[in-house]
């Protein structure tokens, strides 16, 4: 889920709803560098808020307004403004639920509950200058002091501290996932996680007070010098408006409503100030992916690709995954998103059967999907899967063994991994046949590849061809084993013709004899010159092990002997 402001999550878990502002902006198409007042873009709403402070936004688009002089004022959307109590202290933050409690602190560090009607009870004392206030959908508070305090206080009243060390704290914000965002009077923005763990996101947002997050887990922060900050969840900023209010301290509080409207209170000019569209909104669903291979309409082989892209209009990725349904509503895939450009792709693993198809593609964010989009193709009959008959299944073979088939019908045979991966290419003849020779030497041991025939309908079924490397261990003639020898011993035997033959001694390379046309080799330890080097007295093991064409033997032999 993206993040949201106290106001939305108030809104959404209790089930309030949001104002909606059409189509959702991307993060990078959002406004920047209003010079407010300006029509449609940055207006004054209300007036005669005198020293007006908090700000905190329903689900139905009304405001709430704390004040220095201890009044809250609800605002509605169209600018009709309306004194709901008295008697509120130095009023400073401000947060209202789904049912428009209001929930006000002041600089006595006193939280109020606040009902729609008016009537006011006092929640707890003891929170210093409870300048930020926040809350969730369980009618959990949370308030930010001047201490640097962050408090979580239940519905019953119970204050507990989450974090400390914040500095003055003015504002807070909460989104969906239980993440607090505090903004200092120093211009220090802070995250700060469920546990109380904080980090810096930013500084130098000037004398800050207000702070809300939008759907893509943007901040915005207001300062009295007029100024509307945005500031991205890796911390880059960017001035969204200025000029906002009059005064010496013009804009104090604010809050964004889920359609990603701005709301800032002016202190010195008592006014409320809207912003429209400069926020993403909460719950505005991905665009529909474009679907791009196959084409809507066309006609595939039996292993059809399927490709698009998960943007908006303006190139701008905003989904994580796109799922695949079939005509049915059956998920086939979850696929995920490439987040640098909205690229994704899938293939069923198995061949789709001739005829006509339907599928559904649904970009997925959080828990917001997009309409689907509808793809029908056509399936062609495509080749046959090709026949393999050299080497035989489950073969013994050597590192470099051929492979012999036929495909009849088919221009090429794709040599593939089990995981799809193309090894080779191959022609196929006019009468079907077709062989190949890897270049390079197979390991020993057992391999598993296979073989798909392709023509311009498609791609076969894969057919499997299960074989064994097998290369033989060599055999030692000379030292005998258990033997006595001088302290130059030969050693001699065999192995298959043209072979190597490599000797170790406690997995030390001791060297390598060449095998001769006849499958015979002879060895003596030499130096790099090639003088005779004298073995140790006593008792020896030597390994010897074949290899064929950079390939090693899994089995080796052995001999033991004795040097006096």
């Amino acid at each position: 889920m993206g993040v949201l402001s106290a106001a939305m999550v108030a809104a959404l878990v209790t089930g309030g709803t949001v104002a909606s502002v059409g189509a959702a902006a991307a993060a990078d198409d959002l406004p920047v560098n209003i010079v407010c007042p300006q029509v449609n873009t940055c207006e004054q709403i209300a007036a005669g808020i005198d020293q007006a402070h908090g700000v905190a936004v329903d689900g139905d688009g009304n405001s709430y307004v704390s004040t220095g002089y201890g009044v809250l004022w609800r605002v509605s959307s169209g600018g009709v403004k309306t004194q709901i109590t008295t008697g509120l202290g130095n009023a400073l933050g401000v947060a209202v639920d789904g049912d428009g409690n209001s929930y006000v602190g002041n600089t006595a560090g006193e939280l109020w509950r606040v009902s729609s009607g008016g009537v006011k009870t006092q929640i707890t004392t003891g929170l210093g200058s409870a300048f930020g206030v926040a809350m969730d959908g369980d009618g959990n508070s949370y308030v930010g002091d001047s201490s640097g305090v962050l408090w979580g206080v239940s519905s019953g009243g119970v204050k507990t501290q989450i974090t400390t060390g914040l500095g003055a704290a003015t504002g807070v914000a909460l989104d969906g996932d239980g993440n607090f965002y505090v903004i200092t009077l120093y211009g220090e923005l802070w995250g700060v996680s469920p546990g109380g763990v904080k980090t810096q996101i930013t500084t130098g947002l000037g004398n800050a007070y207000g702070v809300a997050v939008d759907g893509d887990g943007n901040a915005y922060v207001s300062n009295s010098a007029g100024v509307l900050w945005r500031v991205s969840p890796g911390g880059v900023k960017e001035t969204v408006a200025t000029n906002i209010g009059s005064g010496t301290y013009r804009a104090y509080g604010m809050a964004l409503d889920g359609g990603g409207n701005a709301f800032v209170a002016s202190f010195d000019g008592g006014s409320l100030w809207s912003l429209p569209g400069v926020g993403v909104p909460v719950n505005q669903p991905p665009a529909a992916p474009l679907v791009t291979v196959p084409k809507d309409g066309s006609t595939t082989g039996k292993f059809p690709k399927f490709a698009g892209k998960a943007v908006q209009e303006n190139g701008a990725v905003d989904a994580e995954k796109v799922k695949v349904l079939d005509d049915n509503g059956i998920v086939l895939a979850t696929v995920p998103v490439r987040q640098t450009d909205g690229y994704f792709s899938w293939k069923r693993d198995d061949a789709w059967p001739a005829g006509e198809h339907m599928l559904q593609f649904v970009a997925v964010q959080g828990e917001r999907e997009s309409q689907p989009t509808t793809v029908t193709f056509q399936v062609a009959p495509g080749p046959e899967a090709p026949t393999v008959s050299i080497p035989g299944d489950d073969a013994q073979v050597g590192p470099k063994p051929k492979f012999v088939g036929s495909a009849p019908g088919a221009t090429q045979v794709l040599v593939q991994n089990l995981d799809n991966t193309t090894i080779a290419q191959l022609p196929v003849r006019g009468d079907g046949y077709f062989s190949w020779t890897q270049p390079t030497a197979w390991t020993a041991g057992p391999h598993t590849i296979q073989f798909v025939a392709k023509n311009s309908l498609g791609l076969s079924e894969p057919t499997l061809k299960k074989f064994i490397v097998h290369i033989p261990a060599p055999t030692i003639t000379l030292p005998g084993n258990g033997s006595v020898t001088g302290s130059l011993p030969k050693f001699s035997g065999t192995a298959p013709a043209n072979s190597t033959v490599v000797l170790y001694e406690n997995n030390q390379k001791l060297g390598t004899a060449n095998v001769n046309s006849s499958g015979n080799w002879t060895w003596r330890w030499a130096d790099p010159d090639g003088v005779w080097k004298n073995w140790t007295n006593g008792l020896h093991t030597v390994d010897a092990y074949t290899t064929i064409a950079g390939s090693q033997s899994l089995d080796h032999t052995s001999v033991t002997f004795t040097v006096q």
